[in-house]
């Protein structure tokens, strides 16, 4: 080959890498700007407080024991992150929120790297890009709970799955296999997962062998991917064994309330409002025919992580409470499918004006990454109102406007030395403002009443959980005194 001709190709592809890191490392900092911003405006509500009073503990160890203790059904990793954070910057509710920043900035890149090896650059800016304006991503990078961190690891545990089938080495089925490992010490619903990439294996072997997208799979193949999971059990066995012991099993029995209907996830999962919501959905129709047209081996990967997760998730959670943030690790699934649809559609109507209008300069500039990042910011503009109102007032819940709650007795109390918090009953609020060493308690539509420390944390209770820990914010308070009193009480139980 002429040396030149091996000179110009390798300058053109030095030039599409610097120019793909560097459209990359703008988006990011954009993720980063959209997440930063009121990362720690609001307090705490129950379960962030908890993990807050685990995370807070003086060694890895208490934060195992106070996980056990407090948190039972959560597995300590995420926990255990934000321990490390607190030590190295202090505890303070920014610093203990800031894991779940990173995790989400690190699974935006992790999803580029997914949609790049698994489709095309393409595909993996406008996945990225849909990510990082997605408000619903935001949301769960700014929630201190242990959701965030399988954005950072979901990715890598399927390009590992993936490269062990095409390569059958096993060294790439031992790392699927910690990255398996990872997951479940994040969160449990990630079994859900599991299952779908048994099920994934198991229609490859079957049906789409033949066609060989990731290696040709033999018995040996089968035996390989059950000794992964069975390794991922394995380095999961300490923390399942408490787990399967813990007398309060969340996942199993309680009131039944379903929070969010099938409609209510797909229509949170969606960006945009009104027509720009349906047209949303409308890409992802396509992006599913597309798919199902020219990527069969990505189509039954994709639909059986959605449809399986999905299942899993819901079918665990229902008969207690089940939340969108148990599939929420599916979003970026569903936004990939919806990227697809977006790429095949942009190229499909530049050709098509360019066999209908003929060589126009329009036509000749038009370029379909242009227009697909116009789409993509037509969605984030006409998602705003959503995002505005959330980084203005907080999620809000059915059952009430905690954080809205919790933010009228900051505003009430803010020339107080006051702590201020909230402990959430199962219908109500109930308001807690610490000053001066003693507990004003209140209902959200009761008057107050003073009472004492020890009172106040035996009121302190929901069903079958010892005590329900409190709203706050450390830019409103010092939480040190009331951290201490629970960890002590805590610890009791291990002496």
């Amino acid at each position: 080959m002429d040396p030149q001709a091996i000179n110009n190709s390798l300058e053109y592809k030095s030039k599409r890498v610097w120019k793909t890191i560097l459209y990359l490392f703008g988006l990011m900092w954009v993720a980063l700007l959209l997440r930063l911003y009121h990362l720690d405006a609001f307090s705490f509500w129950d379960d962030e407080a908890k993990a807050f009073l685990v995370a807070s503990g003086n060694t890895f160890g208490d934060v195992i024991r106070l996980t056990l203790a407090t948190l039972p059904t959560n597995p300590p990793l995420d926990t255990l992150v934000r321990h490390f954070f607190m030590k190295l910057a202090g505890p303070t509710s920014f610093v203990f929120t800031l894991p779940s920043l990173v995790f989400s900035l690190l699974g935006i890149l992790s999803y580029f790297v997914l949609g790049l090896k698994l489709f095309n650059r393409r595909v993996a800016f406008i996945l990225a890009a849909l990510l990082c304006l997605h408000p619903i991503d935001i949301y769960f990078a700014q929630e201190a709970r242990n959701y965030a961190i399988l954005n950072a690891l979901i990715p890598w545990t399927a390009l590992t799955l993936f490269k062990a089938m095409s390569s059958a080495q096993k060294k790439w089925w031992a790392f699927y296999g910690i990255f398996l490992s990872l997951l479940y010490y994040s969160h449990m619903i990630i079994c859900g997962l599991a299952l779908a990439h048994a099920v994934f294996f198991v229609i490859y072997k079957v049906a789409l062998n033949r066609r060989g997208d990731f290696g040709k799979m033999t018995n040996r193949s089968i035996l390989h991917f059950i000794s992964a999971h069975i390794l991922a059990l394995f380095l999961f066995a300490p923390w399942l064994y408490y787990y399967i012991r813990t007398p309060w099993m969340p996942w199993m029995a309680g009131p039944k309330i379903i929070l969010y209907s099938h409609a209510a996830v797909l229509y949170m999962f969606t960006m945009g409002q009104g027509v720009t919501k349906l047209s949303f959905i409308a890409f992802a129709l396509w992006g599913t025919f597309v798919l199902f047209r020219f990527y069969r081996t990505q189509f039954v990967f994709i639909l059986s992580t959605i449809g399986v997760g999905y299942f899993v998730s819901y079918f665990a959670t229902k008969e207690n409470f089940f939340h969108f943030r148990y599939v929420a690790y599916l979003l970026p699934f569903y936004v990939l499918i919806a990227a697809i649809g977006i790429d095949h559609f942009t190229h499909f109507l530049v050709d098509f004006g360019k066999r209908r209008f003929g060589k126009k300069a329009f036509w000749e500039a038009l370029r379909p990454i242009y227009l697909s990042g116009f789409l993509v910011l037509l969605f984030f503009t006409n998602a705003m109102p959503n995002l505005m109102a959330y980084y203005e007032k907080g999620p809000g819940y059915p059952e009430g406007d905690w954080r809205a709650a919790i933010q009228h007795i900051e505003t009430q109390t803010a020339n107080l030395s006051e702590v201020a918090l909230v402990v959430p009953g199962r219908y109500k609020a109930n308001i807690m403002v610490y000053w001066k060493e003693k507990f004003y308690a209140a209902g959200v539509r009761e008057e107050a009443s003073q009472v004492n420390l020890a009172e106040a944390l035996n009121e302190v209770k929901w069903r079958s959980q010892p005590y329900d820990l409190l709203y706050f914010n450390s830019k409103f308070f010092d939480p040190s005194p009331i951290m201490e009193h629970l960890r002590d009480r805590e610890k009791k139980k291990w002496i």
